[in-house]
């Protein structure tokens, strides 16, 4: 699947969500379960996003992620761990790169 495609899917979803939360009928239990179905399949299709406060994208187990900087021989040194598993990236020059290194190894793409 293209990035295009999953990008139609996706408003398709996002409009036909919008249209049951408008128009949705049935049993309460029913309704609750679809629209979490719906917003599964977006955030599945949307792929990985930045969190807007860190810039960072949550780690493949689910957990936050942090930077960490490291002051190494009157260098400092930065690097990107996960909160839960203790996934981390290599030492970087620059917290720019460790988010990149990141962000790119969690599956998120920029031109996405």
């Amino acid at each position: 699947m293209t990035r295009e495609e999953r990008g139609e899917v996706v408003k398709s979803l996002s409009e036909l969500r919008e249209a049951y939360r408008k128009y949705g009928g049935g049993e309460i239990h029913s309704y609750n379960n679809k629209l979490i179905a719906f917003d599964a399949a977006i955030d599945v299709l949307r792929g990985p996003v930045p969190d807007p406060e860190t810039g960072l994208v949550k780690c493949g187990c689910g957990g936050k992620a942090y930077t960490a900087d490291w002051s190494l021989f009157r260098r400092h040194l930065y690097s990107v761990h996960c909160l839960d598993c203790n996934a981390q990236t290599d030492h970087c020059e620059t917290i720019k790169i460790a988010k990149a290194r990141w962000n790119r190894a969690m599956g998120y793409k920029e031109d996405a």
